[in-house]
């Protein structure tokens, strides 16, 4: 028998076993589903506040794994006035691209990285010589943590850099720091929404890196008029040569129209709304326990199962190429 004078309890009549709150919802109706709201601000805001905006942390895949794809990005395009620069500065008959000329001029290169949260994709590229990075993001917290956390590395760098070497014996004099050596340019940290890039930034980047940032966008609740501002965004702040680089779970049918507009036909590459053409690539996704301490000296691996199928478990790379003079 059901104990009706219970299930008239301000409880519910909560029993093991049963969801009371069933019997309070209209008939026909499911319970609404726990999702992460991945396309709100709120929710990174809440994260980066609980976690602390420091701890370093890279969606999807890491530098390592996408190093070998982004550098070639990064060099002058033929044609470019940053190739001019570069072949006047080569030795005459060297090959374009190949020489120490063509390398310096690349590492001027203007990079966004959208969506920077706690990655360490900044600091990495900065490790290789790139200087001219902003990193964005339209949490506030987040951002100044980053930014506070980038300062403690420099001011470190430049006491070492004070103390100068250590002298090779007792009797030998100590060394001072080179006084012609220049400080490193430091990245900048901006808490700016990616959809609404400032003005003042039309035409500036030569590349342009979104890690999970057109995938967060495509879960708001307005997803498409979302995904097409940020995609004007980026196309609007892209020089004539310059590049979008994106790393989604997505695999082209699924992002294609995002990519190259509303009106993309199945298998187009070009798009005539943003003036890109998209290259696709993947990149298996590394089989890393979640749980595992990113600290940890030994890589935490999964094994994988018999049932596994590494060619459905992918991450997917779109390199939009603007198609400037």
């Amino acid at each position: 028998r059901i104990d009706r004078e219970r299930l008239r309890r301000p409880d519910g009549g909560a029993m093991a076993g049963v969801d009371a709150a069933r019997f309070r919802r209209p008939l026909g109706t499911a319970p609404p589903p726990q999702q992460l709201k991945y396309g709100e601000e709120a929710y990174w805001s809440g994260r980066y506040r609980r976690d602390g905006g420091k701890d370093p942390y890279d969606w999807y895949l890491k530098w390592d794994q996408l190093r070998e794809v982004i550098l070639p990005l990064l060099a002058p395009p033929v044609g470019s006035e940053g190739d001019a620069r570069a072949a006047s500065a080569s030795p005459e008959g060297a090959p374009a691209g190949t020489d120490a000329a063509s390398e310096d001029e690349s590492k001027k290169a203007q990079i966004l990285i959208l969506g920077c949260g706690t990655s360490s994709l900044g600091e990495q590229l900065y490790a290789e010589g790139y200087v001219n990075i902003t990193n964005v993001d339209q949490c506030e917290e987040v951002v100044e943590a980053m930014r506070e956390k980038h300062q403690d590395l420099l001011s470190g760098a430049a006491a070492t850099n004070a103390k100068g070497k250590k002298p090779a014996g007792k009797d030998a004099k100590s060394a001072s720091p080179d006084p012609t050596a220049e400080a490193k340019k430091p990245m900048l940290f901006e808490a700016i929404d990616a959809r609404n890039l400032p003005q003042d930034w039309d035409q500036r980047f030569d590349l342009v890196i979104d890690k999970a940032l057109l995938d967060s966008v495509a879960c708001s609740a307005d997803k498409w008029r979302g995904i097409e501002a940020l995609m004007l965004s980026i196309s609007r702040v892209l020089k004539p040569h310059g590049v979008y680089f994106c790393v989604s779970h997505a695999c082209p049918d699924m992002r294609r129209m995002a990519l190259l507009g509303p009106s993309a036909q199945r298998g187009a590459v070009y798009s005539e709304f943003y003036k890109w053409a998209m290259e696709h690539q993947t990149v298996q996704r590394p089989l890393i326990n979640p749980n595992a301490d990113p600290k940890a000296k030994e890589k935490n691996e999964i094994v994988p199962s018999p049932m596994y199928k590494a060619e459905d478990d992918l991450y997917h790379i779109y390199i939009c190429r603007m198609q400037g003079p």
